[in-house]
């Protein structure tokens, strides 16, 4: 097992381009939002794979950067989550309320400022 691991980054709140290979300081599955320090600031991304061998990063291994850890930010847990019942929540954030969860399930615009607009309730 290693602490290395593939990420893409999120446009739009979907995963997209190509993977970028990191470290990561505590342990993460396929599927998590990670959040990656950049040269523009925290950008969030999905995890693609883990436990990357090291040969795959040995040619640019002392380049290989280190994620901040788990993105904390998840729509339910922010300040702009607004139920609207029966397990629909919008995003009173967005300028057209997305709708980041019906029937209790995350929808494609979950998460969809990539938690830019995160703000703990």
């Amino acid at each position: 097992m290693t602490n290395i691991i593939k990420v893409k980054f999120l446009k739009n709140g979907q995963p997209s381009g190509r993977d970028y290979t990191y470290y990561t300081p505590e342990p993460v599955e396929v599927g998590d939002t990670v959040d990656i320090d950049t040269d523009r600031g925290i950008a969030k991304g999905i995890v693609t794979y883990i436990d990357v061998p090291e040969a795959e990063i040995a040619p640019f291994k002392d380049k290989a950067k280190t994620i901040i850890g788990k993105s904390r930010a998840k729509c339910e847990l922010c300040a702009y989550f607004t139920s609207h019942g029966d397990g629909e929540y919008t995003c009173s954030a967005s300028p057209d309320n997305k709708k980041v969860m019906a029937d209790f399930k995350e929808t494609p615009d979950t998460l969809w400022c990539e938690g830019k607009n995160y703000k703990e309730a």
